[in-house]
C-alpha cells in the first residue's frame, strides 16, 4: 500500500509513528513544502533568544524517517489533489496514492490593510532566522496572542523594544480569562513590553528609515513589523470533492476521515468537534495536532481508534512563573478559586462541571486536570482543586 502524509509538522509526524506501530510495510512518503528536516514550531522563540541552537531545533528526529522507513520529500510544494485518480500534483512530481493524510498546517494570517507586505511572521524556521537578524531594536508586534506574546518574549532577551499592538481589549483573549490576562499584562510591563489595547491597525507605511504603524486613533514608529493575528488552514490545493467548513478547515469525522474515501487529514488545517463547548471549530494548538495525527495514522494502518474531540490548552512562563488553560475560561455559572502560596487555581463552572480551569505557578497536573475535562464529571462540593481531581483520574494502587 501507498501512503502519502502532506506535512512535516507535528500531525504529520505523529500519523507516520502510529502508523509504523501497526504497518511496517507500507510504503510511506511525506512531502514538505519547507526544505528543513522535522522541527517543532512551538520551540521557535527559544531559537530566536539564542537558547537554542540551529543544530538542537534540528537534531533531536534527524534520523527518524530513515528508522520508520519512510521518505521524506523537502521542497515539494503541494499543488493539487485528485481524488478521483488518487493522485498528489506538486511543483516537481505526480504521487500516486492508496491513502492520504493531509496535514499540512495552517500559516500566519495577515490582515486586509495597506502595507501588510512590509511585515514579519512567525511559522518557520525561515521566519524565525529572519526574525533573529532583524537590524534595529525597536520592535512593533500586531496582536497579543500566544504567538505574538511568545515572539516579544523572545525578542526582549535580545534587548529590543517591544511595543504590542491589539484591537482587543484584553491580550490573550482567545486563551485567558480578563482577569489572568490583566496578571499577564502586568508581568510583560515589567518586562519594558509597552501594550496598547482597543487599537485597530489599518496602515503599514515605510519611511526611509523606519516603518510606521497606523490605527483608527494613533501612530507607532519601529524598525521592523511582526504581524501576529492567527493562523489560516493551508487548504488551497484541495480538489472540490473534499468538504471544508465554516472556519475554512477540512470536516473530519470522529476517525479523522475526510468526506472522501481513503484521504483523512489531521493538525491545524482541519476542523475539530469542541470538547467542552459541543461545537465545531479550528483549535491550532500542539497537543490536537499531535492526538489527530496519531489517530489518523492508526485509522488508516487499520486499527479503529476514535477522537472524541479537542480541547483549547495553552501555557506560558513569564519571568519564571507559568500561566496555563485549559477549556472555556470565558462562561460559566461561577468560579472557584483556590490559593495555596505561589500557586493560584481558578475552576470555571457550569451545571457543576468544570468547563474550563486556569492556573499560575504549578501546572505538573495539567494533563490529568485536561483528561477530567473531557469526562465531563460533576463536582463534589467542597471541591479542593487538583487534590480532588487527581483522586478520580489517578488510579489508586491496592
Amino acid at each position: 500500500m501507498k501512503i502519502i502524509i502532506i506535512g512535516n509538522s507535528i500531525g504529520g509526524f505523529s500519523a507516520l509513528k502510529e502508523i509504523r506501530k501497526h504497518d511496517k510495510n507500507s510504503e510511506i512518503t511525506i512531502l514538505s513544502r519547507e526544505r528543513y528536516n522535522y522541527y517543532s514550531p512551538v520551540v521557535l522563540p527559544y531559537y530566536i533568544n539564542g537558547r537554542l541552537s540551529e543544530e538542537q531545533l534540528f537534531s533531536k528526529h534527524i534520523n527518524l524517517f530513515i528508522q520508520k522507513n519512510a521518505k521524506l520529500l523537502l521542497n515539494e510544494n503541494v499543488l493539487n489533489i485528485n481524488t478521483k485518480e488518487k493522485i498528489v500534483k506538486t511543483e516537481k512530481h505526480l504521487f500516486q496514492y492508496d491513502k492520504l493524510i493531509i496535514a499540512s498546517g495552517a500559516s500566519p494570517r495577515k490582515l486586509k490593510i495597506p502595507g501588510v507586505e512590509e511585515t514579519y511572521v512567525l511559522r518557520t524556521f525561515e521566519d524565525a532566522k529572519k526574525i533573529k537578524n532583524i537590524i534595529g531594536n525597536e520592535i512593533i508586534i500586531i496582536g497579543a496572542g500566544p504567538v505574538g506574546i511568545e515572539t516579544a518574549l523572545s525578542l526582549v532577551e535580545q534587548k529590543k523594544k517591544i511595543k504590542i499592538i491589539e484591537m482587543m481589549d484584553s491580550i490573550l483573549s482567545t486563551v485567558f480569562s480578563k482577569n489572568f490576562s490583566y496578571y499577564i499584562e502586568d508581568q510583560l510591563k515589567n518586562l519594558g513590553i509597552e501594550i496598547y489595547k482597543n487599537e485597530k491597525v489599518i496602515e503599514i507605511s515605510k519611511t526611509r528609515k523606519d516603518y510606521l504603524v497606523k490605527t483608527e486613533g494613533k501612530k507607532f514608529k519601529g524598525n521592523a513589523v511582526i504581524m501576529a493575528v492567527g493562523v489560516t488552514p493551508n487548504i488551497s490545493f484541495l480538489d472540490e470533492n473534499i468538504k471544508v467548513g465554516r472556519n475554512n478547515g477540512i470536516i473530519v469525522d470522529e476517525f479523522m476521515r475526510t468526506n472522501v474515501p481513503d484521504v483523512y487529514a489531521a493538525g491545524d488545517c482541519i476542523e475539530l468537534k469542541n470538547l467542552i463547548e459541543d461545537i465545531t471549530s479550528l483549535i491550532p494548538v500542539w497537543p490536537n495536532a499531535f492526538e489527530t495525527g496519531k489517530i489518523a495514522g492508526a485509522n488508516v494502518a487499520g486499527k479503529v481508534e476514535r477522537y472524541n474531540g479537542g480541547i483549547r490548552i495553552n501555557s506560558i512562563n513569564i519571568l519564571n512563573k507559568v500561566y496555563f488553560s485549559v477549556g472555556n475560561v470565558w462562561q460559566g455559572d461561577k468560579k472557584i478559586e483556590i490559593q495555596n502560596n505561589e500557586i493560584l487555581e481558578v475552576y470555571n463552572i457550569k451545571n457543576n462541571k468544570i468547563i474550563g480551569v486556569e492556573i499560575i505557578g504549578d501546572v505538573k497536573w495539567a494533563g490529568v486536570i485536561k483528561r477530567f475535562l473531557t469526562t465531563k464529571k460533576e463536582i463534589k462540593m467542597p471541591f479542593k482543586g487538583v487534590e480532588d481531581i487527581k483522586e478520580i483520574i489517578i488510579p489508586h494502587k491496592l
